[in-house]
């Protein structure tokens, strides 16, 4: 014990600045984008629809950004929504509102159903676990393989246990491993029944402007092909996907959800839950 007070003391002295968060861009890298700033130049305040976007208000984001997004996430953009938070924020909020509220499928809030749980593959990200962790959800381990979680594993858990509420992903550069779910695993997922009514997907995805590494399937396939799918599939309920565009983190965040019916992912919530609530 002594000799680790020594080497803590000897780190001390010399009176080291380091920042060691993760994923935080280099000034460099800051500078690439600095233009983009000043876009679209002085006076240039309004967007689609008369919205003023020095104001309040358009809680679903901008339409253009919404447009923008809606090629990636395989949904219209009326059923996108773009917030001006990180992924993380918004998969707190999802899990928040859950537990306060429920969600659309839900028959009472999942705070009032007793003991829940997430599946939770792993490795995985420390951040997803986090959550789980702080509101006492229980996790479910899942081996991750190189081609994504061990659906089996999944499938048979899901379908015999309706206190499984959701499963944490990151279908694409998946952390830590940076595993890429395939499409076998992506179809299996977005097939798979849930003895739980209101289990949601929660997919963290990343990079979703990068090119694909994959031959057959682009970023839509990985960025939104759960989400759409599962809302298609009869007796399946609504996915929700929310993911970082290439800005990073702190750059801003977007939800997908395809269906007729959203889970709140907005900060401000959605439409759908204030009309269900109020």
């Amino acid at each position: 014990m002594r000799e680790l007070q020594e080497i803590y003391e000897a780190f001390k002295a010399k009176g080291l600045k380091l920042n060691l968060t993760r994923g935080k861009p280099s000034a460099a890298q800051l500078e690439l984008s600095e233009e983009l700033l000043a876009l679209p130049g002085a006076g240039k305040y309004m967007a689609e629809g008369a919205m003023d976007c020095r104001n309040y208000g358009g809680l679903q984001g901008l339409a253009e950004a919404r447009r923008l997004f809606a090629g990636m996430l395989g949904a219209p953009a009326e059923q996108v929504v773009v917030a001006n938070n990180s992924s993380l924020a918004l998969m707190h909020d999802c899990v928040t509102y859950a537990l306060l509220k429920g969600t659309c499928d839900s028959a009472a809030p999942w705070g009032k159903q007793g003991e829940i749980a997430f599946v939770c593959p792993v490795p995985g990200y420390d951040r997803h676990f986090r959550i789980c962790e702080d509101y006492g959800i229980r996790m479910i381990p899942v081996a991750l393989r190189e081609d994504g979680p061990d659906m089996e594993e999944v499938e048979r858990l899901v379908a015999g246990d309706a206190s499984i509420k959701g499963m944490w992903c990151m279908p694409k550069y998946s952390n830590p491993t940076g595993t890429t779910y395939s499409d076998a695993v992506i179809g299996r997922l977005a097939a798979m029944k849930t003895a739980a009514p209101d289990f949601p997907v929660v997919l963290g995805q990343r990079l979703c402007g990068a090119p694909s590494d994959r031959g057959t399937s682009g970023d839509r396939e990985h960025a939104g092909a759960v989400c759409a799918a599962r809302a298609r599939e009869p007796g399946v309920r609504v996915c929700v996907h929310l993911e970082d565009h290439v800005g990073g983190d702190g750059a801003g965040a977007v939800c997908g959800v395809e269906g007729k019916r959203e889970v709140a992912a907005d900060e401000n919530d959605a439409t759908d839950r204030l009309d269900r609530t109020n």
